[in-house]
């Protein structure tokens, strides 16, 4: 599995990579609300503080995205489970 990444857009592009955002800094969103309990290792949807969502998946080869980003796959019940916790 990848490590949690930001999206490189935004507000919060880079944070991450810069080391300035911890896991401890993010509400996870999966694999601990109505799934099965994963470690920090299962594909995981988080919110930041902002409000802006960090995927955590397996690297995705589908396309090369530009330069600072990164593609992630995530099971579409992970991201169904994101949705669920958060109101959607």
């Amino acid at each position: 599995m990848c490590s949690v990444a930001s999206s490189g857009r935004g507000p919060n592009r880079g944070r991450t990579r810069g080391g300035t955002m911890s896991r401890s800094d993010l509400t996870r969103l999966t694999g601990s609300f109505n799934g099965p309990d994963c470690d920090d290792d299962c594909p995981n949807v988080y919110r930041t503080a902002s409000g802006s969502i960090v995927v955590q998946g397996d690297l995705s080869s589908a396309f090369q995205p530009p330069e600072g980003e990164a593609l992630v796959e995530i099971p579409e019940a992970v991201l169904r489970e994101a949705v669920r916790a958060l109101g959607w």
